[in-house]
This record gives structure tokens, sequence and C-alpha cells, in this order.
């Protein structure tokens, strides 16, 4: 077994139970979190902000009934870092590029999720073509049947009248002074 050794504090957050661990970790490894905890907590000296039980308790965690969209990106992500360079789902594209696509995908997710009135003024919507899109992978057994399923998210996401495809792009357009601050905060 591997051993783990800590040398500074480490904090553990343990999500309520309506709320997913997966749908957690689209929301905390969002762009508005990190806007959020930006604007919010103090700097390590680092640059970077720290996550301290004060600053996190602080976070608008979002909760919704329609969570199962993010938790299968999240799997597929977590299954795509799992896989590493073991295994390639797609033989012209590295795994990290999926990483990155999917990432980018479940930040705008939750950005509709946050920004809901905005999006809908727009007529920008992901949630609701992720339902659609994303197929579980939990229940398949083998390493092989989740692989094809990710690839087919992948090749559906690259068709150019992909509606997740299309609004991403859109997003940065259309809601340009909500989603831009977001992304661009360092």
């Amino acid at each position: 077994t591997e051993e783990i050794y800590l040398l500074n504090s480490a904090y553990f957050l343990i999500p309520p139970k309506n709320i997913a661990s997966e749908f957690l970790l689209a929301i905390l490894n969002s762009s508005i979190m990190h806007y959020i905890l930006h604007v919010i907590a103090e700097s390590s000296g680092t640059g970077t902000a720290r996550w301290i039980n004060n600053n996190v308790k602080e976070f608008p965690i979002q909760n919704t009934k329609r969570q199962d969209s993010f938790r299968e990106i999240v799997r597929y992500v977590e299954f795509i870092n799992y896989l590493n360079k073991l295994s390639i789902i797609n033989p012209h594209v590295p795994n990290s590029h999926l990483v990155q696509l999917f990432e980018e995908v479940i930040d705008a997710m939750v950005m509709e999720l946050y920004f809901e009135e905005d999006f809908r003024k727009a007529s920008i919507e992901f949630i609701k073509y992720a339902e659609r899109d994303f197929a579980p992978i939990e229940h398949l057994k083998t390493e092989k049947e989740k692989i094809e399923v990710i690839h087919q998210a992948y090749q559906t996401l690259r068709q150019k009248d992909n509606e997740i495809r299309n609004n991403l792009k859109l997003m940065d357009i259309k809601l340009a002074d909500i989603v831009m601050p977001i992304k661009t905060a360092k």
C-alpha cells in the first residue's frame, strides 16, 4: 500500500448527503470558485489563495437536482486521468486534450448553474445537452467499454452542429461581461 505523509495541515471536505462528490468536485474546481477564492481569501504569500475553512465556508455551493450530468463528465475526466498514458482514448489526440475539453464543458455547466437567468436570456445551454451527450460509464465493467463511451462523447462534441461545442464559443461572445472576468482572473 502507498503511504501519504502530510507536512502541513490537511483539510478534508465531506459533502452533504444530497450532494454527490463528483458534483462538488465540478463546483470547487470551476473558474467561478477560483475567482471567488481570490476575491475573499488571503494570499499564501506565493501568489496563491489559501484554501482554509473560513474561506471555503463562504463558497456559495449551488445545489441542483441535475447533478447526474456533472457526475458523468467528472467521471470521464477522472477515468482519463487514471488511464494517463497507459491507454489512449483517441489515437490522433492526446488524453490531456480530452481532459481539457471536458473540463471546459464542466466549467461552462457550472457557469450556467450560477448565472442561469443570463444564460437563458442568451439562449445558451450546456446542462441539458450534457445530459443527452454524456452516457454513464460507472456501470461499465471493462476499461475498453469506458474508453468507447468516452471516445463517442468526444466525437459528438467535435461535430460542427453540436450545441455544446457551439455554445462554448457563443458564451464568450454573448456573455462576455460575465464570463471573461471570471475566466481571466489570476
